[in-house]
């Protein structure tokens, strides 16, 4: 993406875009909302996974395209930030290859010699769907695991449309199981935007996914404490945070998972966010051999 040719935005010029200032502010009113059980699989195993599933599960023929399209307006502009460039507008198709470039260019180091891709918390299989059009990933075999049935029909149903072959299992980070999969060791493993929908991460949670003896971790997750309570960005972040019910443990949690398994743990801050104010932290950790 060309940053010469994009419209920047101040921080003032948000709420033109977002109602989540106003609400964070609580000029508008909004009820702080909980991530139980029930209310994740209401959200997306019927609202919108379901939906989706409901919608193409009658279709002859469709793309990847087709069901992100339906899922949001790709030429929907949308207000977006990135760390070295701050705050700026894009149309949804723009901040999802950017994202997509972002999980490449980080994920590809790791790539000679992996047996596997692997997305854990994988919703409809969208990004890791996207990677694997991509080299060096294209010729890796995948797996995916997602917390909802619907999604986990949903991948199976858009893999088979695109001829692609994707082990597909269950998942929670709350129980901290993944069923239906054989995860191969020398995996490249990855989570997005789905490890924050858990009440508390369990310092277990590591550990949980060392046993199947990964090549690299990488979670590109938003991380409460990793949002910088010095400056009005990182504090709204922080509140949206806490208005959607979202995870406040993740970085720690797996820090200090890290430490008791011995695996090296990187971070880089809030790195991009198609939300302004739910931009994504990188967390890689390897086990030591």
């Amino acid at each position: 993406m060309n940053s010469s040719k994009l419209r920047k935005l101040t921080m003032d010029e948000l709420p033109d875009w977002s109602s989540w200032p106003a609400r964070m502010l609580s000029i508008e009113p909004f009820d702080i909302m909980h991530k139980t059980s029930e209310a994740i699989i209401r959200e997306f195993g019927v609202d919108k996974w379901g939906a989706l599933l409901k919608f193409f599960s009658g279709k002859d023929k469709f793309a990847l395209a087709d069901v992100e399209t339906m899922e949001q307006d790709p030429s929907e502009l949308i207000p977006c930030f990135q760390r070295e460039l701050g705050f700026y507008l894009a149309m949804v198709k723009q901040a999802s290859n950017q994202q997509i470039d972002l999980y490449r260019d980080t994920l590809s180091p790791h790539a000679g010699a992996a047996s596997c891709l692997v997305e854990l918390g994988a919703g409809y299989g969208s990004k890791i769907l996207a990677l694997s059009e991509k080299a060096p990933f294209d010729k890796l075999p995948l797996f995916a695991a997602e917390y909802t049935q619907s999604g986990c029909d949903l991948i199976e149903l858009i893999a088979q449309k695109i001829n692609k072959q994707v082990q597909v299992g269950q998942c929670d980070f709350d129980k901290l199981y993944v069923n239906g999969l054989e995860i191969p060791e020398d995996s490249i493993i990855f989570t997005s935007y789905s490890v924050h929908y858990v009440p508390s991460l369990s310092k277990g949670f590591v550990n949980f996914i060392s046993k199947f003896k990964p090549k690299v971790v990488v979670h590109f997750e938003p991380c409460y404490e990793l949002y910088d309570s010095q400056t009005l960005h990182g504090l709204m972040c922080k509140r949206y945070m806490e208005l959607n019910g979202y995870t406040k443990n993740i970085a720690s949690a797996i820090e200090i998972g890290c430490k008791e398994i011995g695996a090296n743990f990187e971070t880089e801050h809030n790195v991009f966010g198609s939300n302004p104010f739910l931009p994504l932290s990188v967390i890689k950790w390897t086990p030591r051999s």
